[in-house]
């Protein structure tokens, strides 16, 4: 009941933001005084933004196989997912609806994380507006946020970041419209609460910021209002979000959030690396600094440089909103307030975000995500600025903007240099995917992807099923049009073939047999478990072994052919058709004497159709071939068929499906033993 309570929440949120944005957006299109001027900011920032991003070549975007595993989920479906995912949960939405609308194309789903930030962009500076910032100080922090090279980078990738950005920006933006409504009212409560469980339920470590902004808004409403969040309505909107924030904040601590927190002592060396070495410093020309390989992290490559940068930064930002007290007395407050929660809220992320990059962009999304209240640090210093400057005479004014449009120029060149220059910066899953969206987009008619499920850890089993017409285990044969899915996991992941009874991982073919492959040398890409966790035996590899990975015609002959053979005697034997499942499984055994799993299978069927000495026979090939490759349940399902035990037989079989899910070829044969 939980998991459809959570899972049904993110959508109904989902729709009553999507509803308040736009009521938003007339409102601010009526009410905005400069609407020329507006859209013109608007546009000189979301264009070069959108074309930057898209002449970024694809990424994946994260690390630990999450942009498979998301990619692979399918969000609008009648079981639960809240469970079975990482964190990040409601930008999965946004996946979910490119899926309907383009017929599952991942193509689709770039295009979208690549368009996303354009409806940011809008939020982010309709929200200055609104807050009553001026067009110079809006559209300066936009351009500073959203023509970063971090910004195009994070787009043009598979993650959830643009999602990510885009709620995190509707929940401030309905903060920032409550504290300038004339009053607060249910609607206003209920944006914020609906967009507050979106923000749990996408990136929980945002919520403290959120929390204490909410806090500044209720503080600085007048004590009528207090009173009247206790209207029955209101209360009920209060409690209701409160409860399922509480329920999304058990699933967050349950993941043991405080694991990732590193070094919350040292929050100015984090804002150094963050904001200077990681992000400013990089304009210079520096590549971001990482270490390359799983290890320590490498000495900053900025050093004092990027000191001087992230320090500079803040201290002009900060300077330009005490210029504007000094100039405007009635302001002074407001300046202070708003600067005062700004720095309250990037020391907290200069606590939460230390400096764990592996690898060029490892923790990009972090470093994004960081710079979001610097952006509107730098316009409350704009807009401090822009008071003063409002003293000066006319031809000052003028100069100032002069300036303020030269250096914003000059900062988009160094960032789309920067963005452009870093093109060759690729991981493995970076090129797996890009591989993936132009096979997708040039798929034969009436062709059918083959790809084992090898472990219940496989990434890339859900993605292939999702985004490709797939054979079914049932269905496979020769004179079809059959193309076998060869990834990196088997090539660069420790015990990916967990037991010597698993299905083996089909071999890239010859040059001639690739439909679309390409071949490179590894970059490592997922951070190393610590020794004891619960995936020890998923490590990755930081060797650049080479690997040949894509799509390949089926080979009619050997582990292709014992494959196809043994996946159609499972079918057979799950019929009860045991003399045809023993002639698959015997010519798989011909195609690969070195396939285990076919011999099982083979003994199993010898044993169901009453063959005990055969079946023994070959269980001790199995042993002398592996020893320890035949567990107990094994052993105990060849007994349970051979003496006629069918319920015995079909818990040992619902045994070894619980250990490997895949182990029967995703087919549940238990319940057939004995039925003709």
């Amino acid at each position: 009941m939980r998991e459809y309570l959570l899972q049904y929440s993110v959508i109904l949120c989902w729709a009553a933001n999507l509803f308040f944005l736009g009521k938003f957006a007339i409102n601010w299109w009526r009410n905005e005084p400069s609407r020329g001027s507006a859209l013109l900011a608007l546009a000189a920032v979301a264009v070069p933004a959108t074309i930057a991003a898209f002449l970024l070549p694809a990424r994946g975007g994260y690390d630990n196989n999450h942009d498979f595993l998301s990619l692979g989920t399918t969000f609008f479906t009648g079981r639960p997912l809240v469970y079975n995912l990482f964190k990040e949960y409601s930008p999965l939405f946004t996946d979910g609806i490119s899926d309907i609308l383009s017929g599952y194309s991942l193509q689709a789903v770039l295009f979208k994380n690549r368009l996303l930030p354009v409806l940011s962009i809008f939020v982010f500076y309709a929200g200055l507006r609104r807050l009553g910032a001026g067009l110079a100080a809006s559209a300066g922090g936009t351009a500073l946020l959203f023509l970063n090279f971090l910004s195009p980078l994070n787009a043009s990738s598979f993650s959830t970041t643009s999602a990510n950005m885009f709620i995190w920006l509707l929940s401030l933006l309905a903060l920032f419209d409550a504290h300038a409504s004339d009053r607060l009212g249910a609607g206003n409560l209920a944006w914020i609460g609906s967009s507050t469980i979106l923000v749990i339920a996408a990136r929980f470590e945002f919520l403290p910021a959120n929390l204490l902004i909410l806090a500044a808004v209720f503080i600085s409403r007048p004590a009528p209002e207090k009173r009247a969040l206790l209207k029955p309505a209101n209360l009920l909107l209060v409690i209701s979000a409160t409860c399922l924030l509480a329920l999304w904040g058990a699933r967050a601590l349950s993941g043991d959030p405080g694991r990732m927190v590193r070094d919350p002592f040292s929050p100015a060396q984090h804002l150094v690396s963050q904001l200077g070495e990681r992000n400013l410093g990089i304009l210079s020309g520096a590549n971001p600094p990482s270490a390359e390989n799983p290890g320590p992290q490498a000495p900053p490559q900025n050093g004092g440089g990027a000191a001087a940068l992230c320090w500079g930064f803040i201290l002009a930002s900060l300077s330009g909103a005490a210029l504007g007290g000094f100039a405007d007395r009635e302001k002074a407050k407001r300046y202070a307030v708003f600067a005062a929660l700004l720095s309250l809220w990037l020391v907290y992320f200069s606590m939460i975000f230390s400096s764990a990059d592996h690898y060029p962009l490892h923790f990009m999304r972090h470093q994004l995500y960081f710079f979001l209240p610097c952006a509107y640090l730098f316009s409350l210093g704009l807009d401090g600025l822009g008071t003063a400057v409002r003293r000066l005479p006319a031809s000052g004014g003028k100069a100032s903007q002069v300036l303020l449009t030269l250096l914003l120029a000059s900062y988009a060149f160094l960032n789309a240099r920067a963005a452009l220059g870093l093109n060759g910066a690729l991981r493995t899953n970076d090129r797996e995917l890009a591989l993936l969206m132009e096979a997708q987009r040039d798929w034969e008619p009436g062709c059918l992807a083959v790809y084992p499920k090898l472990v219940r850890t496989d990434a890339r089993a859900g993605l292939i099923e999702k985004y490709f017409p797939v054979m079914k285990s049932c269905d496979g044969g020769e004179g079809q049009c059959l193309l076998k899915y060869v990834s990196p996991e088997p090539a660069i992941f420790a015990a990916r073939e967990a037991s010597p009874l698993a299905q083996k991982s089909l071999l890239a073919g010859t040059e001639g047999e690739a439909w679309r492959a390409i071949s490179f040398r590894h970059s490592f890409y997922t951070i190393l478990n610590r020794p004891g966790g619960a995936s020890e035996q998923r490590l990755e590899t930081a060797e650049p072994v080479p690997l040949n990975i894509g799509f390949f015609r089926l080979d009619y002959s050997g582990r292709d052919k014992a494959f196809l053979d043994s996946a159609a005697g499972v079918c057979a034997f799950k019929a009860g058709d045991y003399g045809k499942a023993k002639a698959k499984f015997s010519e798989a055994v011909k195609e690969d004497p070195s396939c285990l799993n076919c011999k099982y299978f083979l003994a199993v069927s010898e044993a169901a159709s009453g063959g005990v000495r055969t079946a023994s026979a070959i269980l001790g090939e199995i042993d002398r071939a592996s020893t320890g490759a035949l567990a107990p349940a094994h052993r105990a399902l060849i007994r349970d068929l051979a003496d006629g035990n069918l319920a015995g037989a079909e818990a040992r079989a619902g045994e070894l499906r619980g250990l490997d899910p895949y182990f029967f070829f995703g087919e549940n044969p238990s319940g057939r033993p004995g039925r003709r």
